[in-house]
């Protein structure tokens, strides 16, 4: 769905129109809960974020001023996940634990390919889930993250070879 209709679809359900909502839900639901699966490596606990992501949608004012509707939906999501994380005073097992899951292939390759995902930094890992399963732009992910753009491709392109030397490593 393009901008232009995510904000019609908005602003109708600001209006109160609960099929605009629905539409809305069927849009970004499976994308916000992948997104907030692999921050959080916790089903409950990502259910509960998406869960609060559409509460948030349902609930905004007629005067919410949000011009990217995609970009504001992925970036509460990534906040909310933060929070949780920040709650259970877990944020130690971000580090071995945020893409345990990022990828789900049968093969031998894919125990390799997540022990080398989850040493990426953080906000390697967060770019990587953000674009993979959010489908967001890189410009979506620098105003979500608040750097860069430059920065955002630097990190995008510098994680993706360090995949692929490891791929080829093997």
């Amino acid at each position: 769905m393009d901008s232009e209709s995510l904000k019609v679809l908005l602003n109708a359900v600001c209006r109160g129109d609960y099929n605009a909502f629905r539409l809305l839900y069927e849009e970004f639901k499976c994308p916000v809960y992948t997104v907030a699966l692999r921050l959080l490596n916790n089903r409950s606990d990502a259910e509960e974020v998406t869960q609060d992501v559409f509460l948030k949608l349902y609930y905004l004012p007629a005067d919410h001023g949000i011009e990217n509707l995609r970009a504001w939906v992925f970036a509460v999501t990534r906040n909310l996940a933060v929070d949780r994380i920040r709650s259970r005073k877990t944020v130690e097992s971000l580090d071995s634990s945020v893409v345990e899951n990022l990828y789900s292939f049968d093969d031998y390759s894919s125990l390799d390919l997540r022990e080398v995902i989850s040493r990426l930094p953080n906000r390697d890992r967060e770019i990587l889930v953000m674009h993979i399963y959010g489908g967001l732009r890189f410009r979506e992910i620098s105003d979500i993250l608040h750097i860069p753009l430059g920065t955002v491709l630097w990190r995008y392109r510098k994680t993706l070879t360090t995949l692929r030397n490891f791929m080829e490593d093997e």
